[in-house]
């Protein structure tokens, strides 16, 4: 029979063992949740691939985004896992499976995430507009996708060498528009949109008061030499 001593030592020793057990379940969750520099546990893995059917995906205008996901850890750089996951999904994104299209543009920091840009290209030669940004938090879980839409029965038929030359652009720019200076730096080629259609134009900026370093940002035909687009501007250092 046990004595009103012993009852009392059991109880304090099973109100010990609880009080245990509920520091041990704090200092868990604060173990979890306190560095997002760490390693996810294991069975939070599991979580965030169980969650991938969760994406929500729209269309909108000239965009397809990602919003409210949260995928797998990816291994690597952040650039590596967000490539990995573009390639995973790439019918999700109407993307070719081998998302060549696409070059890496820059890694940048974004309130303790990270975005990586992407820009398009066709056949080499980039896209004027048009590109992909991949979100990622610091286990490098792809947060939001934002891509633009590209059709590519667009571009049937777009040659990429234009008639104008690089090195005769400057001439031609003499002899149709001599009130202009020269050249400032090296133009890109580059596929533009207009009016619908997608051709190759130059862009370029071209002196407007070389002393006072304004110029005129411009986008010129790259078939017809037809200035496009001139916009009066200030060249950054």
């Amino acid at each position: 029979m046990m004595t009103g001593k012993g009852i009392a030592l059991k109880s304090v020793s099973a109100i010990l063992v609880v009080a245990f057990t509920m520091f041990l379940s704090t200092v868990s969750c604060f173990a979890f949740n306190d560095d997002n520099d760490k390693e996810p546990p294991a069975d939070s893995v599991k979580l965030y691939q169980e969650s991938e059917k969760k994406f929500h995906v729209s269309k909108h205008g000239p965009m397809i985004e990602l919003r409210e996901g949260l995928s797998k850890p990816y291994l690597g750089k952040p650039e590596e896992a967000a490539d990995a996951f573009l390639k995973d999904y790439h019918d999700m994104f109407e993307l070719s499976r081998d998302v060549s299209e696409f070059k890496l543009e820059k890694v940048e920091r974004v309130l303790g995430d990270y975005r990586v840009k992407y820009r398009r290209h066709y056949k080499g030669v980039p896209f004027f507009l048009g590109g992909a940004s991949v979100y990622l938090d610091g286990h490098n879980r792809i947060k939001r996708v934002t891509i633009g839409v590209l059709d590519e029965k667009e571009l049937t038929g777009l040659k990429t060498n234009p008639n104008v030359k690089l090195e005769e652009l400057q001439e031609l720019l003499e002899k149709t528009h001599p009130e202009l200076g020269h050249i400032h730096g090296t133009p890109e080629l580059v596929i533009y949109k207009r009016d619908g259609d997608y051709i190759l134009a130059y862009v370029l900026i071209v002196a407007v008061n070389e002393k006072q370093r304004r110029f005129w940002d411009m986008i010129v035909d790259a078939d017809t030499g037809e200035i496009l687009v001139k916009r009066k501007g200030w060249l950054e250092d």
